[in-house]
């Protein structure tokens, strides 16, 4: 298990990844940790097909990523941390 410094959600957020199973989504929202089961199929193939659509409509300047890349809201430790579907940044 690891430690992390800094505000105790990011840490409590780090040490939920490590102890769930691979697929399962640990995000930090409105200051609670969230804990998600993986999509489903339907969802899975849907996110898939909208992100093939942007990743061919964006300006090159900008990429796409469906892969469940975590983000934070902004660059503040304490800030709320999501796995969104898709990230386009």
């Amino acid at each position: 298990m690891t430690l992390v410094d800094g505000d105790p959600l990011v840490g409590a957020q780090h040490v939920a990844a490590e102890l769930v199973a691979d697929g399962i989504r640990v995000e930090v929202l409105n200051g609670m940790v969230v804990v998600n089961p993986p999509a489903s199929y339907g969802h899975g193939v849907l996110t898939d097909r909208i992100g093939e659509l942007l990743k061919a409509r964006v300006p090159s300047d900008l990429a796409v990523n469906w892969a469940g890349m975590g983000v934070h809201e902004c660059d503040d430790p304490g800030a709320t941390y999501q796995v969104p579907d898709i990230v386009v940044f």
